[in-house]
């Protein structure tokens, strides 16, 4: 799972301690203590939410209880000043610990985005979410192994529909979620080839059209990329960022024709009507 971070947040909040710190009178009165007291609540939810932790957060904490006792005897070179400079260091420090993936902004768009391939497919297909979600965010990073290997996995679960709709054996059997790539196939190729048997008529033209479609980009996918992906090769180098892409663009293809007709639990008369 990606984790983002918002850099821009840090900056602000680096340069809005720097610059308490540096323009709070020594003498410090309580007018100061709404604009401590902001950043401080600030810097304590950026600070939970990349996970920092104690290090990070009890000097936050240090600098609260300072105001929390605030009264006419407070003396900011003593008592406000070094608290504050200790926290931004603290800050500094936790994030020199970790290292951030910086991602292009050609990229930002596939990055931790719900519905990768529209609404439609994402209502159509919930068993799918989680991989095209992973898949986007791979393709953001640079990932691109990984990228082809989840979006395997949400074409896959359009194929089981596929399966499920044209009513194969395996679906019948109800095994499809376990069977191999190429048994599903040719047991579609079957079912699908009883198209020609229906009565002639636009219905049977449009119906040959879209199964035929699917059909051709699933045995795309098998051959040219799922038996690769899941497999380990030696001499196999990751997918290049055009080619995860045009991958990305044929999965989102096969899926948005899917979705047109059939959706999980839902799907298209044994001959059309």
């Amino acid at each position: 799972m990606v984790k983002t971070f918002e850099a821009v947040q840090f900056w602000w909040l680096s340069h809005e301690l720097m610059r308490i710190e540096q323009s709070l009178p020594p003498a410090m009165t309580k007018n100061w203590s709404p604009e401590v007291r902001a950043a401080l609540t600030f810097a304590l939810n950026q600070c939970t939410t990349a996970g920092l932790g104690d290090a990070a957060i009890l000097p936050l904490y240090s600098v609260g209880a300072e105001l929390e006792r605030f009264d006419l005897t407070l003396d900011y070179e003593t008592d406000v000043r070094p608290q504050l400079k200790a926290a931004r260091k603290a800050i500094e420090v936790e994030l020199g610990k970790r290292k951030f993936v910086y991602v292009t902004e050609n990229f930002v768009r596939y990055l931790e985005r719900d519905q990768l391939f529209g609404k439609e497919v994402y209502d159509a297909f919930p068993a799918a979410r989680f991989d095209l979600k992973e898949a986007g965010s791979a393709v953001a990073c640079g990932l691109n192994t990984a990228a082809g290997f989840h979006l395997m996995r949400a074409a896959e679960v359009g194929l089981w529909e596929l399966g499920k709709d044209r009513r194969i054996p395996l679906a019948q059997k109800d095994a499809i979620e376990f069977k191999q790539w190429g048994a599903i196939i040719t047991e579609l190729e079957t079912e699908i080839q009883k198209i020609q048997q229906w009565p002639n008529s636009t219905i049977k033209e449009e119906a040959h059209k879209f199964y035929n479609r699917l059909l051709q980009e699933i045995r795309a996918f098998n051959d040219g990329w799922r038996r690769h992906i899941a497999h380990v090769r030696k001499s196999q180098p990751p997918p290049a960022d055009e080619d995860i892409l045009a991958l990305s663009g044929h999965v989102e293809r096969f899926l948005k024709t899917l979705a047109t007709k059939i959706s999980e639990g839902h799907y298209t008369d044994v001959i059309w009507k």
